[in-house]
């Protein structure tokens, strides 16, 4: 599929999600109008008390919660789709890594040369990260984005799921050198499968003619690897239709104010 065609899929693809989820959104609002009730319905029942200010307080909770389950029921069907995606991304990344580092560096074979490449990729790396970085602080602290985001924020003490952990450089050690590189493909960590991919073609460098049969059989499966990339981005236009249609459905059309001004 050409660039340009994919382009248009996507915007296709990226309209016809705010325009499917907006209509849902309102749709599933009309529907779930029914479940407010006027705080004037709990002063009839309990006189104008503490006790019917803490029961309006639980019905507006109730009925939050009532309609962001509702609403995440409607969007389910829409997030298979960019989880598809997402997961056909994750499925290529460690065998597509392994093998252009491996293709690379036993191709180049002589280690000095290989270690004075290294060095300016790592320079280069550092040196963009550093801009990136600037540029973004810069943007943050001029445009503050976050004050235009109508996402809510979850509740103080909140259960996240994410564990803090505090890293030191034995962990980090740890970390990045695997103690299987199975475990680290199956698991799709980077760090420790560039690590193995690096030791590994050095490895090929040093062994000459024998290395070869590996090279060429790197080189083959990264050329697979890249059309089956090419194959998996086809699919794009479907992950970015599921992925917004569920945004809209869950937050309404007044998400895209936030989106519009970043």
């Amino acid at each position: 599929m050409p660039k340009n065609r994919l382009l248009r899929f996507i915007l296709i693809a990226l309209i016809s999600g705010v325009v499917l989820g907006t209509i849902i959104n309102l749709n599933a609002e009309k529907k779930l109008k029914s479940l407010d009730k006027p705080f004037s319905a709990f002063t009839a029942q309990y006189g104008n008390t503490d006790e019917a200010k803490r029961a309006y307080e639980t019905h507006l909770e109730n009925t939050k919660k009532e309609k962001q389950d509702y609403k995440k029921s409607l969007a389910a069907p829409f997030n298979t789709f960019s989880q598809i995606f997402l997961l056909l991304i994750k499925m290529i990344i460690a065998p597509l890594v392994f093998s252009v580092l491996v293709l690379g560096i036993g191709k180049v074979g002589d280690i000095r040369v290989m270690g004075r490449i290294g060095i300016k990729t790592i320079v280069y790396f550092m040196c963009a990260t550093l801009i990136a970085l600037c540029i973004g602080l810069v943007i943050a602290n001029i445009f503050k984005p976050g004050k235009y985001m109508t996402m809510e924020l979850p509740k103080a003490g909140t259960e996240t799921g994410v564990q803090a952990n505090k890293q030191t450089a034995s962990h980090f050690i740890e970390h990045v050198i695997p103690s299987s590189i199975i475990r680290a493909m199956a698991e799709n960590d980077i760090l420790p499968i560039v690590v193995f991919s690096v030791f590994f073609g050095i490895a090929i460098s040093y062994v000459g003619e024998k290395g070869k049969p590996i090279i060429k059989t790197c080189e083959s499966l990264s050329e697979v690897m890249f059309k089956l990339t090419d194959i998996i981005m086809k699919f794009a236009p479907l992950g970015i239709f599921g992925a917004i249609t569920a945004i809209l459905i869950q937050q309404g059309p007044s998400i895209m104010d936030g989106y519009i001004y970043l």
